[in-house]
């Protein structure tokens, strides 16, 4: 007989918070769950990405799924003003969405963790609502010293990886991009390995979101989607294929579009008086007067086009 202490165990059942199974989207993606988005350069991935953030922190539903409504934080490592305002176009200014640029090497920075879960905790704080989702826009730049093809590498940054979504109950998305010799997640198999879920995003017109790898949904499911550029043409939005299409846009003066432009970097909404002011500025050499009737126009133009919604105090730009 064994004179070695026993490990401990528990009985299938006995710990009820281990069997129930807590969702960010129900069927597909967990709370707690490591997510990759892969595919090809263009196919639609950050945008396929930022949509669900804009479902789970707005708490509307998503490819006809309801979804557990929440903060989110965004590691924006590359493109960050694209991501800024792609999210603006797609759920309005003021969600409660976290935005980080590029500011800690995942994989280099030996506090990465903390430096994340303790942002969680902020975002948690500032919003009053607990953080769902952690996503990491690309890989590749959010930890740029990571070799993708070393085993040793993959294994580090995985393990990383898994704590923050272990410690913040968050579903983690990283987003990354596909082998260029075959439809597979690109670098060590160690990184398909570890994950929950794999997401395959492809397509040029109509995209394609295959479950590629599933540890408690069906593989194979496909949700099919548009990339729709927005009225003034300075991003796209996610829209299921076969939804309706929105009218095209008429062409906007060059006041117009510059009363636009000032009110999307006033965060998309503003009151009319600051609009004003920040519109002024903009034409730093015309009359006082000139600013006056140019501004009047381009609110008008702006108002006729559907591109603006007013209410008693405040001026916005209308989503797509």
């Amino acid at each position: 007989m064994s004179k070695s202490a026993p490990l401990p165990f528990d009985l299938p059942g006995s710990r009820p918070a281990a069997v129930r199974r807590e969702w960010v989207v129900p069927t597909l993606i967990g709370c707690g769950d490591l997510v990759a988005v892969y595919g090809p350069p263009g196919g639609g991935k950050s945008a396929f990405v930022a949509d669900l953030s804009v479902a789970v922190a707005s708490g509307r539903h998503w490819f006809e799924r309801p979804v557990t409504n929440g903060a989110v934080l965004y590691l924006a490592a590359e493109r960050r003003d694209v991501t800024d305002r792609r999210l603006v176009a797609m759920g309005g200014s003021g969600l409660q969405i976290g935005l980080v640029g590029p500011a800690v090497d995942l994989f280099a920075d030996p506090d990465a963790v903390g430096k994340i879960t303790a942002t969680v905790e902020a975002l948690a704080t500032a919003t009053d609502s607990t953080c769902r989702v952690v996503v990491i826009d690309t890989l590749s730049r959010a930890a740029p010293s990571f070799d993708e093809n070393s085993t040793r590498d993959a294994a580090k940054l995985v393990d990383r990886l898994a704590r923050v979504a272990n410690l913040t109950g968050a579903a983690l998305i990283f987003v990354t991009h596909e082998s260029k010799a075959s439809a597979d997640l690109r670098g060590s198999s160690a990184l398909l390995g570890a994950v929950d879920l794999a997401v395959r995003v492809t397509g040029k017109k109509t995209r394609t979101a295959e479950v590629i790898k599933a540890n408690d949904s069906a593989t194979g499911e496909r949700l099919t989607f548009d990339l729709r550029p927005t009225a003034d043409g300075s991003t796209v939005t996610v829209q299921p294929a076969g939804a309706p299409k929105a009218p095209p846009a008429a062409t906007l003066p060059p006041d117009a579009r510059r009363a636009l432009d000032t009110l999307r970097s006033l965060g998309g909404t503003a009151d009319v008086e600051t609009w004003r002011s920040a519109f002024y500025t903009t034409k730093p050499d015309a009359s006082p007067d000139a600013k006056r009737r140019a501004f009047h126009d381009a609110r008008k133009r702006l108002s006729a086009a559907g591109q603006i919604t007013e209410t008693e105090n405040a001026v916005s730009v209308r989503t797509a």
